[in-house]
């Protein structure tokens, strides 16, 4: 018996490339036990609710050069270690990946301890402070999306691609009518999908629906899926309600993320990596928000890779969903909604880069095969 630690958390694209991997070796490989070491974020006992395995919530926090938080994450490290250290005592284990993220730290610090084989997957163009330390320091592996990633950890990469779930890998299989069923929507319109985040992108949220205000008249063939995240619910939904004549469906979140991409034919969304993996795979046309206040601004180097192929169009998010940011949401929302050839376009030019085969050979190096 073949024993795996998928570690990460924090946000879905920390988690959902784990889940991916986790489906891989249950199909795949019969004698594999599988375990997740993720964070004490609600997300992710949202994302894992259905996993099929131990679930090992850490106590650790984001780092932070802020003194006390800075003190709090080093104080949160130290006990994840202990609880990691403990868990390979008492299960020995052949082999871990990182997922990225601060989630993902204390599990390749104690495997190396215990000898265990240590891989990081990296999602990112630009790879975050948890990945650049950990693939100098303790990873044996290091998988990417993009071959560009590899000049930031100056050493030999493995361009693997994304690891997708099933469900999103078979979206052809995938029953529109469910979908319709599922969110309440009518299956003779086309579909907006609004994807504010697992926790809730403000200034995303409000510029999108401020430019569905300007553009109502515009939704008569149109609808809306908004998935909000969790702070942003009530006042997105009370938005809506005051535009007659719009359908929109508001949730905070969804397990069925299949079901919202089968039916999408535009999305709005911040460029995270796993997303942009997932719209290159299913060819969806995208307006890109990238998140504007990381220091390295990787979301928007993301995003280019699909924009200089002209498989989406970005926008500078303003963070305050000011004038300018929702006016080049409007026009260019109203663009593709009106102009079918342009959008297929760029829904086909989207499609590239998706490796269908990611899970699969990260999941051979996982077994030592």
């Amino acid at each position: 018996m073949m024993r795996i630690l998928l570690a990460g958390g924090g946000t879905g694209g920390h988690i959902y490339p784990g889940l991916a991997v986790a489906e891989e070796l249950r199909e795949n490989y019969h004698d594999v036990e599988i375990a997740f070491a993720c964070t004490n974020r609600g997300i992710d006992g949202k994302v894992l609710e259905n996993f099929d395995g131990e679930i090992i919530p850490q106590p650790i926090v984001p780092f932070s050069v802020n003194p006390i938080k800075a003190w709090l994450f080093w104080s949160s490290f130290k006990k994840s270690r202990r609880l990691l250290h403990r868990w390979f005592r008492e299960h020995p284990a052949d082999a871990v990946l990182g997922l990225g993220g601060f989630g993902s730290i204390a599990a390749l610090v104690e495997a190396k301890k215990f000898g265990v084989r240590r891989g990081i997957f990296n999602p990112d163009l630009v790879p975050g402070r948890a990945n650049r330390w950990l693939g100098r320091h303790y990873a044996e592996k290091i998988f990417v999306q993009w071959q560009e990633s590899s000049e930031f950890f100056g050493r030999v990469v493995d361009v693997s691609g994304v690891p997708l779930r099933k469900s999103i890998v078979n979206i052809s299989r995938v029953d529109r009518n469910e979908a319709y069923l599922e969110f309440g929507l009518e299956s003779g319109k086309n579909t907006l999908l609004i994807l504010g985040g697992s926790s809730g992108a403000r200034s995303l949220n409000r510029a999108a629906v401020q430019a569905i205000e300007r553009l109502k008249r515009g939704f008569d063939s149109w609808q809306i899926l908004h998935i909000t995240g969790e702070y942003d619910l009530n006042w997105v939904k009370d938005s809506y309600a005051g535009l007659e004549g719009i359908c929109a469906k508001v949730i905070p979140f969804t397990q069925r993320m299949d079901l919202a991409w089968s039916i999408a034919e535009i999305v709005i969304s911040r460029a995270g990596a796993i997303t942009l993996a997932e719209i290159a795979s299913l060819g969806i046309a995208s307006i890109l928000l990238p998140y504007p206040y990381h220091r390295d601004n990787h979301q928007r180097k993301n995003a280019e890779v699909l924009a200089r192929r002209n498989g989406a169009k970005i926008i500078e998010d303003d963070g305050a969903a000011g004038e300018w940011t929702v006016g080049r949401v409007c026009d260019c929302l109203h663009l593709l909604m009106v102009d079918d050839n342009l959008r297929g376009i760029i829904s086909e030019s989207a499609r590239g880069d998706s490796n269908l085969n990611s899970s699969e050979k990260i999941c051979r190096w996982l077994m030592g095969r």
